[in-house]
């Protein structure tokens, strides 16, 4: 499952060590994002209650984000790093190429419906690009084969090359068509993210077993017939 995210509780603050304002940075983060599980949306995360929640004065947070929004971005783009920590574990020592496909997807889809308010955030605005602050993820998401370019996008993108990698390993070992594993992926990213939007907006509808319905829609979407499996 997506499990417990990669977030420290947020404490009462303590002066930084010379050399260590990062530290702060990262902290501010992890209190915008206490924020948005607690209330289940970025609405509460302002500048005063992100440092009332790590016990700082609201001024201090200025040397690392400028205002509210630079603060959520971070915080956006620590939710995408932590995504793509979930699918890599989720893949580990799998050898089969389409195993390693379903369980990455299977863990794309626990992590967004087990921390559905996370999840929103990330789709709730026009995520800019530019360089990540010292909270922010750098391209520390795995090593996919794919290059990253200009069809990928700078908020989350090595998570999605993840994808478009593991249909590429798919479509090398002879198991799908490989003619477009971009447009390919594309299809299996609008389809997760559907399920994901879906299945935590309309918590009262019948839906079946979580994993085996989003295996059933990667599999559809890649052109892998279910008597492969």
């Amino acid at each position: 499952m997506g499990g417990t995210p990669r977030q420290p509780e947020p404490r009462a603050h303590r002066r930084n060590a010379r050399g260590q304002g990062g530290l702060l940075a990262t902290e501010i983060v992890a209190g915008a994002l206490a924020i948005i599980d607690r209330t289940g949306s970025d609405a509460g995360v302002t500048l005063r209650s992100v440092a009332r929640e790590v016990g700082i004065a609201a001024p201090s947070i200025y040397p690392d984000f400028a205002n509210r929004e630079a603060v959520i971005l971070a915080a956006a783009r620590y939710v995408f790093d932590d995504i793509g920590h979930a699918v890599e574990g989720a893949v580990t020592g799998l050898e089969d190429p389409v195993e390693r496909l379903l369980a990455g997807c299977e863990a794309y889809v626990d992590y967004g419906v087990e921390h559905a308010a996370r999840y929103r955030v990330l789709f709730s605005r026009e995520l800019p690009g530019g360089p990540s602050g010292p909270a922010g993820p750098t391209a520390t998401v795995g090593t996919p084969t794919v290059l990253l370019d200009d069809r990928f996008p700078p908020a989350g993108g090595e998570v999605f090359a993840l994808l478009v990698d593991a249909i590429e390993r798919c479509a090398d070992a002879g198991r799908c068509r490989g003619d477009d594993p971009f447009g390919t992926a594309l299809g299996v990213w609008v389809a997760l993210h559907g399920m994901v939007s879906l299945w935590t907006s309309l918590g009262g509808f019948p839906w079946p077993d979580q994993r085996s319905f989003a295996r059933h829609l990667v599999l559809a979407q890649v052109g892998i017939a279910v008597a492969q499996q």
